[in-house]
């Protein structure tokens, strides 16, 4: 291949991606618009999760984290659930959220009897 030949086909593949830069912006834009499960405010959050029933405050419930973090992004959260772990009686999910983050879901954790017990542990 010659050098000239070499440099056309380097402005072709150029134009082509300058080209195609502008649709795929749009598309990003129109994603932004919708509102995943990670977009919605803490309100909005917990009345999903709990289908808009009462949240009670249990002893059994047990969360681990520090009153003031030095890193925001690897706060050490540990939740325990005091809860038999039975065929049909079991934690099916342990839910993080945060009224202070523009997310308001940090984590939602699935569990099956096959965990064992009601725990999740993050950073």
């Amino acid at each position: 291949m010659k050098r000239r030949e070499f440099i056309q086909s380097v402005f072709a593949v150029s134009a082509v991606a300058v080209v195609a830069t502008p649709s795929n912006l749009m598309a990003k834009d129109e994603a932004k618009k919708k509102k995943g499960p990670n977009d919605m405010s803490f309100d909005d959050a917990l009345k999903v999760i709990t289908d808009g029933k009462e949240v009670k405050k249990s002893d059994k419930i047990k969360l681990t984290a520090p009153e003031i973090a030095e890193n925001g992004a690897v706060v050490p959260v540990k939740v325990e659930v005091d809860h038999p772990m039975e065929e049909k009686n079991y934690v099916k999910a342990i839910h993080i959220l945060n009224t202070a983050n523009s997310n308001a879901r940090c984590a939602d954790v699935m569990l099956t009897p096959a965990n064992g017990k009601g725990y999740f542990a993050t950073r």
